[in-house]
């Protein structure tokens, strides 16, 4: 017989729990008003093979939210542990200067596409689900390409930091 605890989950708590949970890092990508904006995201996986469908949350609180859901599509660059910067500049600096510098090129949407990601998908937005603090956007993906860079590590997040997997353990970036 197992019992049951009712116990009261704090915001902490849960964070927490959920650190423990290692995601890839990806930047999100979307053209608007003429303009590109991104940003990083690590709450991104599939939903369904047929039709290719993914999702990613998002927070209302980020400005890119309402750009995202306004845009009609998006693109998820999956990056390298190399790519480390790159997502620390798409999660923190200014949005006007996340771009700067950088090779793009699009595909179906018209979202920008980073050169140098371990893998990129180009989705039309389906839909905007509300979900608490977040909105979870699900894109059917119309293009998709894996990098040339197969022997790359992805970098992931574990443990509120940016991690490289390396055989038969996890190092800090």
């Amino acid at each position: 017989m197992t019992e049951s605890v009712a116990a009261n989950v704090t915001t902490r708590a849960f964070k927490s729990a959920m650190s423990q949970f290692a995601s890839g890092v990806t930047i999100v990508t979307m053209r608007a008003a003429g303009s590109f904006h991104g940003l990083t995201v690590s709450a991104f996986t599939s939903v369904s093979a047929a039709p290719p469908l993914v999702l990613i949350c998002v927070s209302k609180q980020q400005r890119s939210h309402e750009i995202l859901a306004a845009a009609g599509g998006f693109a998820v660059n999956i990056l390298s542990a190399e790519q480390s910067a790159l997502g620390g500049r798409f999660a923190e600096a200014p949005p006007e200067e996340r771009f700067t510098g950088l090779q793009c090129f699009t595909a179906k949407t018209g979202a920008p596409i980073l050169r140098g990601s371990l893998a990129w998908m180009d989705c039309q937005l389906q839909r905007a689900v509300d979900s608490g603090d977040h909105s979870i956007f699900i894109g059917e993906v119309l293009a998709v390409e894996v990098g040339e860079a197969n022997e790359a590590q992805p970098l992931v997040y574990y443990n509120r930091g940016w991690r490289r997997l390396h055989p038969g353990h996890l190092s800090t970036s």
